[in-house]
């Protein structure tokens, strides 16, 4: 399990900044820089949608992270191998899962 931290205010899995999901999905199979990542267990927080924090799950710092990210120096056979990861967005407020970010992604080197 990493200790994941979250940004993405418009995200309905995110609780004052942690997440309620036990995992989670980064991808970006190619990327080569954090901004070519994204956090695929995005779902935007919207007033249709229920919102994860009303369904009785407890957010917590312990995120188990499955990881596409190829060339991150932390991937290790698809799962995340850094301690503290954050995830945060490329724009104000995003909509989608493309704009969002692993802003942990190192490229190997």
């Amino acid at each position: 399990m990493n200790r994941l931290t979250c940004e993405v205010e418009t995200c309905r899995h995110n609780a004052r900044k942690l997440c309620l999901l036990s995992h989670i999905q980064v991808d970006g199979p190619v990327a080569d820089e954090s901004r070519e990542t994204c956090c695929a267990s995005y779902a935007e927080h919207t007033k249709s949608s229920q919102n994860s924090v009303d369904c009785g799950c407890t957010a917590s710092e312990q995120t188990d992270i499955h990881c596409s990210a190829e060339h991150c120096v932390f991937n290790g056979s698809g799962k995340c191998r850094a301690e503290c990861v954050q995830v945060g967005c490329c724009c104000a407020a995003p909509t989608v899962m493309s704009e969002t970010e692993c802003r942990t992604f190192q490229t190997k080197g």
